[in-house]
């Protein structure tokens, strides 16, 4: 259950991007020159912008098939904490974090549990739309059934 729930996350992250200010010049070790090897200097009050949805698409970290939902590239992978980030990082990560997973994972359950066919009647593929959080531009049409 839970790598079906990180896999979600990352695939569909609910905050695309962490946008904050520096309070105070900083140099970052990596991501400047020709192959982002080199330092990058942030004088202060720069606006620095982080994509969740880039991080978590990465191929570097998480292989080729980027784009694809599959929950057991959980057995051999294992990012960091700033490589895979659905509830932010460090002094001001998110504190419901163990609550939210466990209530997702508790939906989940009681789904499977309680229908046997969970149909998506979604007429259009799946298309994002990133505003302060991420959804789908064209609502979700779900259909339980018990057989």
């Amino acid at each position: 259950m839970q790598v079906v729930l990180v896999n979600t996350l990352r695939l569909y992250p609910v905050f695309p991007v962490l946008a904050r200010v520096a309070l105070k010049d900083t140099k970052l070790p990596v991501g400047g020159g020709k192959n982002q090897t080199e330092p990058v200097f942030v004088p202060r009050g720069t606006n620095v912008i982080m994509s969740y949805y880039a991080i978590h698409h990465d191929a570097n970290i998480y292989g080729d098939d980027v784009e694809e939902f599959i929950p057991g590239r959980w057995d051999h992978i294992h990012p960091d904490q700033y490589q895979f980030l659905p509830f932010g990082a460090g002094q001001r990560a998110c504190l419901g974090q163990p609550k939210a997973l466990v209530e997702a994972a508790y939906v989940v359950a009681r789904l499977a549990e309680r229908y046997e066919i969970l149909e998506c009647r979604d007429k259009e593929p799946w298309e994002g739309e990133i505003k302060l959080t991420c959804k789908s531009a064209n609502g979700c049409k779900v259909a339980f059934r018990k057989e």
